[in-house]
């Protein structure tokens, strides 16, 4: 006797047997469907679609320079730290390349236009490839030798300090002396003076400017001897760079 099998039957055994990456479900009609299955394996078959080409590896990029900024000042500020700041805000100029902002530490006037100028010089030096040892200044160590002087709101010190800088390669302090007086109520240095030193200050930017204040206002002396200084850092340079 024959027996009959279901077409039904005969694609359930299909979709078990047959086809085994596939799964089979029933309808709403009562037919059996077919739904492909992806098994972990499959991920490795290789396929038309072409992988992407490796990308070229971004060249690195220069390191970007330490950028050197003044200190914000402490709640008790005293002579010694507005000596080492002072000194600190000196130097990171030569990085910096310009004079940096020291309205909260030191007024400009008569007796401190010098300073300012001797540091803008320093700066010239090293924009025109003239001065370019210095590489990273640190805030160094002021010690208070003697009071000069000292009144109910001005204090006149002597001051020895030991920056913290890193020159040609080398941790060198390149320690110096100078004079500063203090208004004490504001803790801002008010007068700033060398009597001796190897610097440009006290060799030729002072002495000049002092000869040229006695025919003008300061503001115009120290300028004039400024200038001067300058036209002669330019030459040096011209001669510099015609040999190298």
């Amino acid at each position: 006797m024959k027996r009959c099998i279901s077409s039904a039957l005969v694609i359930a055994l299909l979709c078990a047997v047959i086809l085994p990456a596939v799964s089979c479900s029933r309808n709403d009609n009562g037919q059996i469907e077919a739904a492909a299955m992806i098994g972990a394996s499959d991920t490795s078959v290789p396929t038309d679609t072409a992988a992407p080409a490796p990308t070229d590896t971004p060249a690195p990029t220069d390191e970007p320079q330490p950028v050197f900024a003044p200190r914000q000042r402490p709640e008790n500020v005293t002579v010694e730290w507005l000596a080492e700041e002072l000194m600190y805000r000196f130097y990171i100029g030569w990085i910096n390349l310009e004079l940096e902002d020291f309205s909260d530490i030191m007024d400009r006037n008569r007796e401190t236009d010098i300073f300012f100028y001797t540091n803008q010089y320093e700066i010239d030096a090293v924009r025109l490839g003239i001065n370019s040892g210095i590489i990273s200044p640190g805030p160094g160590t002021a010690e208070v030798k003697w009071i000069v002087d000292e009144t109910d709101t001005e204090i006149t010190v002597h001051v020895w300090i030991e920056p913290n800088l890193v020159w040609r390669g080398e941790t060198s302090g390149g320690s110096t002396e100078f004079q500063i007086t203090v208004d004490k109520q504001r803790m801002v240095i008010i007068g700033y003076d060398q009597d001796m030193c190897e610097g440009i200050y006290c060799t030729r930017l002072k002495p000049l400017a002092f000869e040229y204040r006695v025919d003008l206002p300061w503001e115009e002396a120290d300028k004039k001897a400024y200038d001067e200084l300058y036209a002669d850092l330019e030459k040096s340079a011209e001669i510099i760079n015609g040999q190298s």
